[in-house]
């Protein structure tokens, strides 16, 4: 996932590109366009909205809002192990 710039609306958004070794398979990109469709069919404040769904130069990709705040990745390398709670919230989430 990539931060961007929607250069004709002037918005950041997150860029979500299929891998390159995964570009080459048609299931992994059939795969990759019926994630972009459950996402795109569920309204809620805990699944991030596709925006868009297109290709560049045989690269799947979907554009999503760019959210702020910190990855569970960061959080995880900034202070692990979490407390129970917020783990549960985290995986709940």
């Amino acid at each position: 996932v990539f931060a961007a710039e929607d250069a004709k609306l002037g918005r950041a958004v997150a860029l979500k590109v299929l891998k390159p070794e995964l570009a080459v398979s048609e299931e992994a990109r059939e795969r990759f366009l019926r994630e972009a469709r459950a996402a795109a069919g569920v309204s809620s404040e805990y699944v991030v909205s596709v925006l868009r769904v297109a290709e560049c130069a045989g690269y799947p990709f979907i554009v999503m809002p760019l959210l702020a705040g910190e990855t569970l990745q960061a959080r995880l390398e900034r202070e692990a192990p979490l407390d129970l709670r917020t783990a549960l919230t985290a995986a709940r989430d």
